[in-house]
């Protein structure tokens, strides 16, 4: 049997979205009678009805309800495949943030990478803690920067730097609990407040966003469920939780509604860039490598500097 056509998928996977042909070869910037006849040479190819048609209506056949995630399945697969490709020919570097709050060492990286790694193109793109194995491993990113501990197999994760962590307030509600704490605070005294929870299926970094259990063994009081930052700030504002973050996420927080203190007896956090274990000439393992060199020199230099040392030579 001769192999379906992706163009003959993609008419199939239209149709059975918009159930209606004309609004489905619109979708695809192709004539209804060109749609038609692709779905209709997928039909015979596969020697099954794939819709049930009526001079109303446009419904899937049983055959074709099977055949929909399949298709899906292979246009997602050419889509990546030719993703792939695109970046591989342009030498694109796709770069992955879970959080804001960056260091601002990066701006000055990401300036020189078109320099620094042979006229690379950059593009940007947020993703979740729990996509970051999927991403990397797919192609989809070629580098991660994320906040926190990592156990992901076949990731090799740098450390860049480290960071206090910061517990994010509602401005209604605890203003006189910061001004009598300093701007920093015990993470002891927010035993009464709940503590919005990261809906992450990894159990163990969901114990480590919470503190959970505290320096005096206690645990927190979990709150909401919340899927980004986004939605923290919305359930901060309102008062239904507290929130822990790096403390460079808080300071770049910009909302009236919400105001922050370092907390100061639980461990920092450390900032990491991740990569897929590919070989070291990939893009975004030079990448990752550049990035870990120029963090370490600053910290060589700070270090020197704290120490009256003079400053070291440029390599």
């Amino acid at each position: 049997m001769a192999e379906p056509s992706t163009i003959a998928l993609r008419a199939f996977v239209a149709v059975a979205e918009h159930l209606h042909f004309t609004r489905a070869a619109q979708s695809l910037h192709m004539t209804t009678p060109a749609l038609s006849q692709q779905v209709h040479r997928l039909e015979s190819l596969l020697g099954a009805p794939l819709f049930v048609r009526s001079s109303r209506r446009v419904e899937l056949s049983v055959q074709g309800t099977e055949l929909l995630p399949l298709a899906k399945e292979a246009i997602d697969a050419v889509d990546r495949i030719q993703y792939w490709s695109n970046k591989r020919l342009e030498k694109v570097l796709s770069v992955g943030f879970v959080h804001v709050g960056a260091p601002d060492r990066l701006a000055g990286i990401f300036t020189e990478v078109p320099e620094r790694l042979d006229g690379a193109r950059l593009e940007f793109r947020h993703i979740d803690r729990d996509t970051i194995l999927g991403a990397l491993r797919d192609g989809s990113i070629d580098v991660a920067f994320s906040w926190g501990p990592n156990w992901f197999d076949g990731v090799t994760t740098r450390t860049l730097s480290t960071a206090p962590r910061a517990v994010l307030f509602s401005a209604n509600t605890s203003r006189d609990l910061i001004r009598s704490s300093h701007d920093q605070i015990s993470i002891t005294q927010l035993s009464s407040m709940p503590f919005l929870v990261p809906a992450s299926a990894d159990e163990r970094y969901t114990s480590w966003a919470l503190a959970d259990p505290r320096p005096d063994g206690s645990r927190p009081k979990r709150g909401p469920r919340v899927h980004n930052l986004d939605e923290a700030l919305a359930m901060v504002v309102t008062g239904l939780g507290v929130c822990l973050v790096p403390e460079p996420v808080a300071q770049a927080i910009q909302h009236p509604g919400v105001f922050w203190a370092t907390v100061n007896d639980i461990p920092a956090v450390t900032f990491n860039v991740c990569t897929w274990q590919r070989p070291a000439s990939s893009l975004g393992d030079r990448f990752a490598r550049l990035v870990s060199a120029e963090f370490a020199q600053d910290s060589t230099e700070r270090d020197a500097l704290g120490a009256g040392l003079p400053r070291p030579a440029a390599p």
